[in-house]
């Protein structure tokens, strides 16, 4: 005889499509933390000191494309992919090898690249490798080499791929900026993607899992928080006769609080510490963006600079919209400085100077925070 049963299962949270995403972002960023897996931006070059392993990169690369884009003809992926034209940007993984890859090839004076193949392997799919691999190329552009538009041809399969990573069918730019650059394909359709200068894509999904949990976090709290309940006040409004009651009278309404933070406070704040920042003796070096012309190796070595005119520029867009923004753009601005400057140089003197004098204006300002700029633990030797 057979007992058939049912067991009452717990409550389980059910993850939208939006937490997997993020799940599997973590699970390939913690992969490259661990040294699993790392990106490397490749061309072949004709030079005599082209590294073997470089090489025996492009030729895994090519045949995965080959292998994972059939429609393709073998020869013209070998021709692009070993043109010194054209860069690769491939995942490698250990004892793998090249497990995904996309080719580009660089417009600077348009402002755009163009994405002409982007494929992962078979067996490493949907493991979140494919939204690492754009944006390890977004942070790329944006950190190195000051390029805003993504433009590629994709084909019925891959355009659900690309709206994914930011694409669209509404192209940002002017046609004449890239008319006649960019090969036309037939059954494709064009997409494009711009990209925010003020953005660090490798790390923008974690960002948003924070704000999507802050914001569940609060409906909840919000919701189940047990309100203090007061008597009816029918009685009230019967004592004056139908007359506008003083909000005094109202029991119960002087308990409750408004403990939101004006954003004019935290804008008032935030421009009182750039006024003070920008007048010291010390800002000289910070109150404008590094000339490329003057310091070229500077915007190679800083992915994502920063100065005291691009944030008062922030400030002015309404970007810093709680206070620990703010403080951790102060932050890179002088973890910056100390990484490119050696602790005998005057830009490191005043660097440290002036993070010294932040820290105590956004102690003061701001007491209950976890983060301030923070003072290297090399003193300055001038």
């Amino acid at each position: 005889m057979e007992l058939t049963y049912r067991v009452s299962k717990p409550l389980v949270h059910k993850m939208d499509a939006f937490e997997v995403d993020v799940a599997r972002s973590e699970v390939s960023r913690l992969e490259e933390c661990n040294g699993i897996i790392s990106f490397h931006v490749i061309s072949n070059n004709f030079d005599g000191d082209q590294s073997r392993q470089r090489l025996t990169w492009l030729l895994q690369l090519q045949c995965l494309f080959s292998t994972q884009l059939p429609r393709m003809p073998k020869e013209y992926i070998t021709r692009l992919v070993f043109d010194s034209r054209h860069k690769n940007l491939v995942i490698v993984k250990k004892e793998r090898g090249v497990i995904g890859g996309i080719c580009f090839r660089q417009f600077p004076a348009q402002g755009f690249i163009e994405i002409v193949f982007c494929a992962v392997t078979a067996n490493e799919q949907v493991k979140g490798y494919g939204t690492r691999l754009m944006n390890h190329l977004k942070d790329y552009h944006v950190g190195a080499c000051h390029i805003y538009h993504f433009l590629t041809y994709a084909d019925e399969f891959a355009v659900g791929y690309f709206k994914k990573q930011g694409f669209s069918e509404k192209i940002a730019m002017d046609k004449k900026q890239y008319h006649g650059y960019i090969k036309d394909y037939e059954g494709a359709t064009l997409m494009g993607c711009q990209l925010h200068p003020w953005i660090v894509y490798t790390s923008f999904a974690v960002f948003l899992k924070r704000l999507h949990d802050l914001y569940r976090n609060a409906v909840k709290e919000s919701f189940f928080k047990e309100e203090k309940k007061c008597a009816g006040i029918e009685n009230v409004f019967q004592w004056h006769g139908g007359s506008l009651v003083p909000y005094a009278e109202l029991p119960g309404l002087e308990q409750c609080e408004d403990d939101s933070v004006p954003h004019e406070e935290l804008e008032y704040k935030i421009r009182n510490i750039l006024h003070k920042l920008r007048t010291d003796k010390s800002s000289w070096p910070f109150l404008k963006p590094v000339n490329a012309e003057e310091v070229p190796e500077y915007y190679g070595y800083i992915k994502f600079p920063t100065d005291l005119k691009t944030m008062n520029e922030r400030c002015r867009a309404k970007y810093y919209v709680h206070e620990r923004l703010f403080v951790a753009d102060l932050r890179r601005l002088f973890n910056n400085c100390f990484k490119f400057n050696a602790p005998k140089t005057l830009y490191y003197k005043a660097g440290y100077d002036l993070a010294e004098i932040a820290r105590k204006l956004c102690q003061k300002a701001f007491p209950c925070l976890d983060i301030y700029p923070e003072l290297p633990d090399a003193k300055p030797e001038l």
